[in-house]
């Protein structure tokens, strides 16, 4: 307890800050009402303004809420939260996992939300380890969308695949078909095994 806060408390207010610099007033007014901090390993979802973010969040089964999801991750050695997650540019469709600011991630989103794995906290952390390691080694971004291929990610496939090492059991599958495919949708990745904040 700092000054007669929580940690918890602390960083809800320091993150609020951090958010309200953003300039989408959306985003700004979400923020203002939202009284839980991050952890590492808890999923982030946003529906962004872009070309193909209807037809991703279309994508979903049961809630067509969100259209993306990345991982929270913090670094022990600063105070800033980031987000991992595999994204590829709309014009020339490079990309691949990368890491940015909570800010930068949400900053172009018309709605967001924060979703918790049920996990203890080991297995959350190690969703972010394992992130990392996607992250330095660069994996591409999976345009073709095909799940036996890991050596590229889309961005539910990179969740999917964290959290699932993690537990060490398949927690996240892919419940949808798309053409004769298996697809990990937006929602497959939160109802059943998270929680939203």
């Amino acid at each position: 307890m700092v000054s007669g806060f929580t940690y918890k408390e602390m960083i809800a207010f320091f993150s609020c800050i951090f958010i309200f610099n953003c300039q989408n007033p959306t985003i700004k007014k979400q923020f203002i009402c939202y009284q839980v901090a991050f952890e590492n390993g808890d999923l982030i979802y946003r529906f962004g303004n872009g070309f193909f973010s209807s037809t991703f969040r279309d994508f979903s089964n049961k809630e067509k809420l969100y259209s993306h999801v990345g991982i929270i991750y913090k670094p022990s050695s600063i105070d800033t939260f980031f987000v991992i997650h595999s994204e590829a540019s709309e014009l020339t469709g490079i990309g691949g996992v990368r890491m940015e600011t909570v800010k930068s991630f949400l900053c172009e989103a018309n709605n967001w939300a924060l979703y918790r794995i049920k996990a203890d906290k080991e297995q959350k952390y190690n969703i972010t380890k394992i992130a990392n390691k996607f992250l330095q080694l660069k994996v591409p971004f999976d345009l073709d969308f095909n799940l036996e291929d890991t050596t590229a990610f889309y961005c539910t496939e990179l969740v999917a695949n964290c959290v699932n090492k993690s537990m060490h059991k398949v927690l996240i599958k892919a419940k949808t078909k798309k053409g004769n495919r298996d697809f990990i949708a937006i929602d497959d990745t939160y109802l059943g095994s998270a929680e939203k904040l």
